[in-house]
Order: structure tokens, then sequence, then C-alpha cells
């Protein structure tokens, strides 16, 4: 937890620094991409059980030929192969798994960084949000979809731009990754629409069947699966708490309220309202089906880059320091809150 709350306070710090113009911003966005993926990428192993689990993946697959490790992953277990195929095949070159860890951590951030270029007024502040609302911690556990998230900011920008090839084409390889990756696609669909009654009734509906109708979600999820890993959340009834969908639906409101030309007039504003909107969908049904919330971060995350664009709408210097300081203080109390990153280190593992 140290090393993190020191990672806050030096990208802080250097925000002021490379603050006011156009090349010290980007300087200092080279800077947050460098940190971030430092920190992921030379994590301790033993954090969190899932970089283990993944370890022992690379290194046994690596020790086969090329002929049965194909066999293994495409015709056996089948589980998102070409992940296993394409770590697998750079071990058994003979790099260790750091590198591979490294390759994921540049993947991802690049990404974040290519959306955070574009999309946020207030880098530190989304970069906090991203790393205290614990999506951060998510790429030291869930490492496919880390890169399936990877490419999905990439198609973010894209299906902003209205380039429907790029976007599919950055869809698919998120996919190859990670299948959930492919619920991505309703992201082309709605990020240009302006915020109305059918984003209202997405949220009022979905909210509807997750608390009058909760086995609804399970037939949903059956019916619509496009795969067997997909297909097996509908035999699950435990879910998460109510608490990340009202962390979500508190910063849509509050944005909502606070700057309410931004989100229904401007462009910018309507596509991040619309991407908040696809989040709430699917984390409200992962009261019921715990692995939902997976989902619902390839669109929530963008909630980050919400909150900051709303802060810098502040004309009244007191009014933007009032609201930034406000926001600091909740992201860090929410982090320390949840506790994510307790025995976080370093190497070794």
């Amino acid at each position: 937890m140290t090393i993190i709350l020191g990672v806050i306070a030096i990208l802080f710090g250097l925000s002021q620094v490379f603050a006011h113009s156009e090349k010290k911003d980007k300087i200092y966005l080279w800077i947050i991409w460098a940190v971030l993926v430092f920190i992921t990428a030379f994590r301790s192993i033993g954090f969190y059980t899932d970089t283990k689990v993944y370890k022992e993946f690379y290194e046994m697959y690596s020790e086969m030929s090329i002929k049965l490790r194909y066999y293994t992953i495409f015709k056996i277990n089948k589980k998102d192969p070409v992940y296993h195929f394409l770590s697998s095949t750079l071990g058994s070159m003979g790099l260790p798994f750091r590198v591979w860890l490294l390759m994921v951590s540049v993947l991802y951030y690049t990404g974040f960084i290519y959306a955070l270029r574009r999309f946020s007024q207030i880098p530190f502040l989304t970069t906090l949000g991203l790393t205290c609302i614990s999506y951060v911690f998510f790429t030291m556990t869930g490492i496919r979809q880390t890169m399936a998230m990877g490419f999905c900011f990439f198609a973010f920008v894209k299906a902003y731009d209205r380039k429907p090839i790029q976007f599919a084409l950055f869809v698919f390889l998120g996919y190859l990754f990670h299948s959930s990756c492919i619920i991505f696609i309703l992201t082309y669909f709605l990020i240009n629409k302006k915020f109305g009654i059918v984003q209202i009734l997405l949220v009022v509906a979905s909210a509807t069947i997750a608390f009058l109708f909760p086995s609804a979600i399970n037939e949903i999820v059956r019916t619509l699966a496009w795969n067997d890993d997909v297909e097996k959340y509908a035999d699950v009834t435990t879910g998460l708490s109510i608490f990340g969908y009202v962390v979500q639906l508190g910063i849509a409101v509050i944005c909502f309220v606070l700057q309410r030309e931004y989100c229904l007039e401007d462009r910018e504003g309507r596509a991040l309202l619309n991407m908040i909107v696809l989040g709430l969908v699917f984390q409200i049904f992962a009261i019921r089906i715990d692995n939902i919330f997976r989902m619902s971060m390839y669109f929530s995350v963008y909630g980050m880059f919400m909150i900051a664009n709303v802060v810098s709408k502040f004309e009244k210097e007191s009014n933007y320091w009032w609201a930034y300081w406000l926001v600091f203080a909740v992201f860090l109390a929410y982090m320390l809150y949840a506790r994510s990153y307790t025995g976080f280190s370093l190497f070794g593992g």
C-alpha cells in the first residue's frame, strides 16, 4: 500500500510541474505510462494468487513441443487459447514470465494513455481514479482480460471517431485474449447517441430485473451466451454486494447534476456518459452473478475520464479546487477502504 501511495504522491507532484503547456502535458503522459507499466509489470509474483497460476501455465506449456502445446491449448483446454499459445511460445524461447507481464502492461497502459490524451482534461485525476477504484489492481489479477481491455481503449477512440472497421478490428483482437470482450461491440451503437429515454430505460429495466426478477438474469445469460465459458455464468447464483453499483451510479448522478450541459450537449460528455450507462447495466447484474462485473469494467472505467472532465469545467478557480480536492479525497478514501493493495510489493515472488 505504501508504494501505491508513493506513486500517487509522485504523479500528483509532477502534474503540477508539467502543467500548462502541450509539450509538458505529453511528457507527463509518458511519465504516467512508465510509472504504471513499472509497478504492474514488476509487482511481486506472489501478490494475489492469479499471477502465480498464470506463471504456472506459462511454464508448463512452454516446456511442451509446439505440436503438443497446440493440441493441448486449442483442442483440450480451449479457454482463450490465443493468450496461452502466444505466452507459452515466448516461454519456449527462454524468456522469463516477467517479460510477458511487461508486454501485457505495455499493451494495457498504451491503450489507456491513447484514450487519456483524447478524453481527459485532468490526466492526474483520471489516473488517480484508475488506481484507487481498483482498475490498476485488476491488471495485476485478470491478465487475459487486461489485454482485452487494452485493445478496447483503442476501440473506444475508433468508435467515437466513427471508424467501424478499425473499431471492429480492435474488439476482435481483444476477443482473442478474453472472450468477454465481444460485449464491447455495444459501444459502437450507443457512444454517439444523445442521452435520453433509451439510456434511462436501459438503467431502469436492468435494475428492475435485478431486484424483482433476479433469476431472469441467469436465463438472459444462458440465452445470449456466445461460448461455454459465458454459459457457465448462468449456473451461478452468488453475486457481489451492491456497493460497486452505488459507486458507479453516484459518479453518473454527480457528473450529471454538476455539469448537465456537458453531459447532454457536449459530444465528448455524451460519449462518456453513455459508457457509464452500459457499465451500470452490467454492474447491477453482478449482484446475482458475480463475474458479470468483468463485463461492466469495459465500460465503467470511462467514469474516471468523466469525473475529471466535470471538475475541469468549473470556471471559478475556487470552485475548481474545491471539486478537485473533494474528488481526490473520495478516490483515496475508497482505496484505503477497499484495501486492494494490502501486501503489494515489487519484484520477487
